[in-house]
């Protein structure tokens, strides 16, 4: 069973010798890291090319140059690095792309799909960690702080807002009228992409609200773990 599926168990006084200790309550919860984020958005028809940005910090167990054992040798350390590629100009047309940011880092990649629709263009893009984990020194196979970075290579402000409305005959009539609502609610905010377990930042050009020229995702510490758990 896993450690959600376990009852609290009744808390008991202090143990006794003819009882003995008393029990722990439910099982710790496993944590679990994501492997993969991203973020969908969308595209004038007219836009032709897309350039992506990837960043992350990465630990490495390196001698230090200044601290040393009690035996005089240099001590090992966690060393951070901070590798960030900037993609060549990505041409926008139907299908799925691959880009491998760090050629030191293979298993690393950007991951999408671009979908026409009537109107625009529909993009995903996922950050993909596909490092195996080691067994020793396993922190060298996470990406710590990673971010994602989308905007045209020429400036142009090519996002823009992101339909939320579904056609009347795909909703019910209860999630069509809460649509109507929030819509009506939020008509002065414009959403141009949703991030897929990540916040997404949008860069608009001055005294322009409803285009923007870049989108990145924004999170707090965020660690990626190893494996592919989301497919585009």
């Amino acid at each position: 069973m896993s450690p959600e599926e376990f009852d609290e168990l009744p808390q008991g006084g202090s143990g006794t010798v003819e009882e003995g200790t008393t029990d722990y309550t439910a099982p710790t919860v496993k944590t679990m890291f994501p492997s993969s984020f991203g973020t969908t958005f969308c595209l004038d028809l007219d836009a032709k090319e897309l350039k992506i940005t990837a960043r992350w910090g990465h630990y490495a167990r390196k001698h230090s140059e200044t601290l040393t054992t009690p035996t005089g040798d240099k001590k090992l350390v966690w060393k951070r690095s901070q590798p960030e590629e900037v993609s060549k100009p990505i041409a926008v047309q139907p299908g799925r792309l691959t880009w491998t940011p760090d050629p030191e880092f293979p298993e690393v990649q950007v991951q999408g799909i671009t979908r026409p629709r009537s109107h625009f263009w529909s993009v995903t893009l996922f950050l993909v960690n596909g490092q195996e984990e080691p067994k020793k020194l396993r922190d060298r196979a996470w990406l710590f702080q990673p971010e994602l970075m989308v905007e045209s290579p020429d400036g142009k402000p090519i996002f823009h807002r992101r339909p939320t409305q579904r056609d009347l005959g795909k909703s019910d009539p209860v999630t069509f009228a809460e649509e109507q609502e929030m819509a009506m609610l939020y008509r002065h905010q414009i959403e141009f992409g949703v991030g897929h377990g990540v916040s997404i930042h949008a860069g608009c050009p001055e005294g322009v609200c409803d285009r923007a020229v870049r989108l990145a995702t924004k999170q707090f510490d965020r660690l990626m773990g190893m494996g592919v758990l989301e497919k585009v």
